[in-house]
């Protein structure tokens, strides 16, 4: 059992730092970074809807931890990733106008 008990306090431990970290001013991520934290939340959120972990035997306690832990993490990782447009509202969303200056659209592709 003592190998639950340290699993449950890293779990809320990380929990703690990622709720703490939210209150940091966080620098804008560069490309690469924005790609990579985009992916993963991608991923941790499809692998919570799909997981059924009390299904498995898991302990319910380290299953309500590790819940947590998502949620403060994929909170965490929006706070990251939201930019000041995005942050803006609808105006963000649109499509500048098309301009003269842009190369045709093609017609049809050849390979």
């Amino acid at each position: 059992m003592a190998g639950r008990a340290v699993a449950l306090r890293i779990v809320q431990g990380t929990t703690i730092a990622a709720r703490q970290m939210q209150s940091f001013p966080i620098p804008k991520p560069r490309p690469a970074e924005r790609l990579a934290l985009s992916t993963a939340a991608s991923q941790l959120r499809a692998m919570a809807e799909m997981s059924d972990l009390g299904a498995g035997g898991v302990d319910p306690e380290i299953e309500a931890a590790l819940g947590a832990l998502v949620v403060e993490t994929l909170a965490l990782v929006d706070k990251v990733l939201a930019t000041d447009p995005e942050l803006a509202g609808n105006a963000a969303r649109e499509l500048p106008e098309r301009v003269h200056a842009d190369p045709a659209l093609p017609t049809k592709i050849r390979f």
